[in-house]
């Protein structure tokens, strides 16, 4: 038996579920056995199977794709206890199942050769895994679902800053775009480079204007989500969250259009 742990990188989601039967579906959809909410995620996203005594994970043509051990993966994978997958925002990770007596001997290679000190022989009298040797696949396992967790965490962090200098270069294109265009009061770029700000013309608005601020990080707290998400506002509306700066981005530029369709373009 084993477990899938899942959470995502805001904190804000955390659940365990036992994998009992032939196959767990994960995705959006209500139907999936592990329903992640979330852009990101497909209907039905994934599923792992269990075939022969191993975990198989299969990827079923989402939108996004899937990282299994910090690789893209299209094709079936066998997941060992420790292995992690990374869905959207999501973060899974295989653990042992704590309830079960004498669980099934699983071997997990390490990234590198544990430091341990010698132990004693086992009892071969014992028909069951000694509870040496599930010692040691506990503690290895955890060890090496720590190292993939920080890897993960890491190349996220440089993926969202790779991403965010991209959209600071393409929000400079669009302030250069709307120069000119006298329904555009302003589009700046604050002076920490964590902030793109625009006032627009609407007709509906209280003022005649709309305005819309696209954030690294929450608006009120700059230190919630400051690696992880932008978030898009525009006063008098609710708040956005969108976890990769590309879609926040799209967003920001798709509001600012429909603000200046309601308005009538400069003779």
């Amino acid at each position: 038996m084993w477990v899938i742990a899942a959470r995502n990188t805001a904190g804000t989601f955390q659940l365990k579920r036992n994998i009992y039967r032939d196959s767990v579906r994960i995705g959006r959809s209500a139907d999936n056995e592990l329903q992640l909410d979330g852009e990101g995620v497909s209907r039905h996203h994934a599923r792992i199977d269990v075939s022969n005594g191993k975990l198989v994970f299969r990827d079923l043509g989402s939108t996004n794709g899937s990282i299994v051990a910090r690789r893209r993966v299209r094709d079936p994978v066998t997941l060992d206890v420790g292995a992690t997958i990374q869905i959207a925002d999501y973060l899974l990770t295989i653990e042992p199942d704590p309830e079960q007596a004498w669980p099934t001997r699983v071997t997990v290679e390490p990234d590198q050769e544990p430091d341990t000190t010698p132990i004693e022989p086992i009892d071969r009298h014992l028909e069951w895994p000694s509870p040496v040797e599930l010692l040691q696949t506990v503690t290895t396992g955890i060890r090496q679902t720590r190292h993939a967790e920080s890897s993960a965490d890491e190349a996220r962090h440089q993926r969202f800053e790779k991403e965010w200098q991209q959209l600071l270069i393409a929000g400079e294109a669009l302030r250069k775009h709307l120069a000119g265009d006298r329904r555009v009061a302003y589009v700046e770029i604050a002076s920490d480079r964590r902030e793109i700000s625009a006032k627009v013309a609407d007709p509906r608005k209280n003022g005649g204007f709309a305005y819309l601020i696209l954030r690294r990080g929450h608006p009120d707290n700059p230190d919630l989500d400051r690696n992880d998400a932008v978030w898009l506002r525009e006063i008098g509306a609710e708040d956005h969250r969108y976890p990769e700066p590309r879609e926040g981005m799209d967003a920001f530029t798709r509001a600012i259009g429909r603000h200046l369709a309601l308005t009538a373009p400069p003779g």
